[in-house]
């Protein structure tokens, strides 16, 4: 496999984590706010930087080398029809940016929530249709001289996430680049804008510092979430009173709080125990 195909590959897994990220948001019944919100931002606002503009066009000139007659039609088209996604994917990255921005009507949350669903969906198809499909036809077609002249013309471009980390993409750096969204890299870097550490133990302390302040914004989150949930159930529960008996208004609204606090204790629990896992993953990396 050449170096090109393996960029690739290994784009289409960090892809993969900043997906499986985005997904979480899509479970939220209202909009995010604040840090979760910048979260968000950044999550769609990579996708634009990297994937839309140095990956896609990088696989459009290794799957313009195969449109030289050498192929079946059926090999063609989907060709054709994989190149053709990569305009629609640039467009409806573009358009979700630009409506969590503010300079495009968001619509309503849920409304938002589906194209953001079936947007991650069409991402995970379109990489899919190339891994099984499009890269091993790829590998069958093109000479290794002409992998060498795809790697010459096309010198690596650092990823800003992944391989610098730059200050944009630092709302999501731990987010996306620690458990449980994969495997964090194998060598320790330093976190945004923190002088470099001179041992593991104040190493471990400037990591345990970001890790609280991480779990302490992933806490408030869904403690908002609930206090959002009980408000609204107040409120039907005053509603329910205008047409119904009390006993049966009020063991309602005792049902749905008591599910209401069942799923906020679950969420907690499942937090402490992914925060706890990463936790234990950074302190390996760092005394191993």
């Amino acid at each position: 496999m050449t170096a090109t195909l393996d960029r690739l590959h290994l784009d289409h897994k960090r892809l993969a984590k900043i997906l499986e990220a985005t997904e979480t948001f899509t479970t939220r019944k209202r909009k995010p706010s604040g840090s979760a919100l910048d979260q968000l931002l950044c999550l769609i606002e990579y996708v634009t930087e990297y994937p839309d503009e140095v990956h896609h066009p990088l696989e459009d000139r290794v799957f313009g080398k195969m449109s030289d007659g050498r192929l079946s039609e059926k090999e063609a088209a989907d060709l054709q029809k994989n190149v053709d996604e990569h305009a629609n994917l640039k467009d409806k990255t573009e358009d979700l940016l630009l409506r969590l921005q503010g300079n495009r009507e968001l619509g309503t949350w849920p409304v938002f929530n589906e194209d953001l669903k079936a947007y991650i969906d069409q991402q995970r198809d379109h990489m899919r249709f190339e891994e099984r499909r499009i890269f091993p036809m790829a590998e069958e077609h093109l000479s290794e001289l002409e992998w060498e002249g795809i790697r010459t013309d096309n010198p690596a471009t650092s990823d800003p996430l992944f391989d610098l980390t730059e200050q944009r993409f630092e709302a999501i750096f731990n987010y996306v680049v620690d458990a449980p969204y994969g495997d964090a890299p194998s060598t320790p870097r330093q976190p945004p804008n923190q002088p470099p550490a001179e041992d593991p133990l104040s190493q471990s302390y400037v990591a345990d510092l970001g890790f609280m302040t991480e779990l302490q914004d992933k806490l408030a989150a869904i403690q908002a979430e609930q206090l959002e949930l009980l408000m609204d159930d107040h409120k039907k529960s005053w509603e329910d009173l205008a047409n119904n008996p009390p006993p049966q208004v009020f063991l309602e609204h005792l049902s749905r709080r008591t599910t209401h606090y069942f799923e906020g204790v679950s969420k907690t629990v499942n937090l402490f125990n992914a925060e706890m896992e990463r936790w234990i993953q950074a302190q390996q990396r760092l005394f191993r």
